[in-house]
């Protein structure tokens, strides 16, 4: 090629070829912005860390009502969708707390007023007013929670107090503590 050819090619191509940038110099900003992108990349997981995301859960311990707000031989479902229990009186007067929670697949159970049963939706699982299942899938009775009286009067559910059920057995004899009389 001859200079006369070198200067037309200039001359024609001499724009894009000025635009143009080598190799090396391609590899080098491709290099230097993946370091950035990394740099950039850790800096806002390390910013994340500072803010760590919150789970709100309702509180293990709250009030319930005053005993009288329970009349005998009744399952209250008040509680169900906030604390996920259901407060029963029993015909003695006594009281005890069942959690909201099937032993299958962890569905909430509904109370069925007319047939005085807790049926799960879910898998037709079917407990009795007590907790003991006896139909369907559930491996073991509904769990209760601990009920106590505060001075004041006002009944108090505590839920970091767990009596988990047993398979076979009556929970009111198993776990005498999970009742409550009030006297």
């Amino acid at each position: 090629m001859s200079n006369q050819e070198t200067n037309e090619k200039k001359t024609v191509y001499g724009r894009v070829y000025e635009k143009l940038i080598s190799r090396r110099t391609f590899l080098r900003r491709l290099s230097w912005g993946g370091i950035v992108a990394f740099v950039a990349g850790n800096l806002i997981a390390a910013g994340r860390f500072f803010f760590p995301r919150v789970l709100f859960e309702p509180p293990a311990r709250f009030n319930v009502g005053n005993p009288s707000d329970y009349p005998p031989s009744t399952v209250s479902d008040t509680f169900k969708d906030k604390f996920r229990v259901w407060i029963v009186r029993k015909d003695d007067g006594r009281f005890y707390c069942l959690h909201a929670y099937c032993t299958h697949l962890g569905c909430t159970p509904n109370w069925k007023q007319l047939e005085g049963i807790f049926h799960c939706p879910c898998h037709g699982t079917k407990f009795r007013s007590n907790g003991t299942n006896f139909a369907g899938p559930a491996p073991r009775p509904l769990d209760r929670f601990k009920i106590a009286l505060t001075s004041n009067g006002q009944l108090v559910v505590d839920k970091s107090i767990v009596f988990k059920g047993v398979a076979g057995k009556d929970s009111d004899e198993l776990y005498p503590q999970s009742l409550l009389e009030i006297g």
